[in-house]
């Protein structure tokens, strides 16, 4: 069985507190857009915001942490409301989708080859430039469309 290489694991947890970093900036805009409206939306995207948080914080592994968190950016999938604010909130649970896939395929005996091949185009695709919202939804467009989380 194909595993990812010891170098691709230690970029992406190198990456760790970026992509939470940017994680938490994007759901920071959209809690805040809410303002004094307390809506199912905002309920939901302020809980993404603690479970990137707790991430952040956590003492465990950073990638099992960032796994964690990304199971929770999932949750944003399909939230009703504003049709831009939920493009932005269904890019967050597709790159989530994404992250979550990666940090399997760093820990797991038994990723597929699909979570291997798109952790490896995730990997590489993030680079070492700094991260921002903008190149980790290139890094996530870089995986395969057939695997994509829709």
């Amino acid at each position: 069985m194909q595993r990812l290489a010891r170098a691709e694991v230690q970029r992406l947890t190198e990456r760790v507190p970026d992509l939470l970093r940017v994680m938490e900036t994007v759901l920071g805009s959209v809690f805040d857009e809410q303002g004094y409206q307390w809506s199912e939306r905002k309920l939901r995207v302020g809980a993404a915001m603690s479970a990137v948080e707790l991430a952040s914080h956590s003492r465990l592994e950073k990638r099992r942490a960032l796994w964690h968190a990304s199971m929770v950016l999932m949750t944003l999938k399909d939230i009703d409301g504003d049709p831009d604010t939920a493009r932005l909130l269904d890019e967050v649970a597709g790159v989530a989708h994404t992250i979550s896939l990666a940090a399997i395929a760093c820990d797991s005996e038994v990723a597929s080859e699909d979570a291997i091949k798109q952790a490896r185009a995730f990997i590489e695709a993030m680079g070492d430039a700094p991260l921002t919202w903008e190149s980790l939804i290139k890094a996530h467009r870089a995986v395969d469309d057939d695997i994509v989380y829709r």
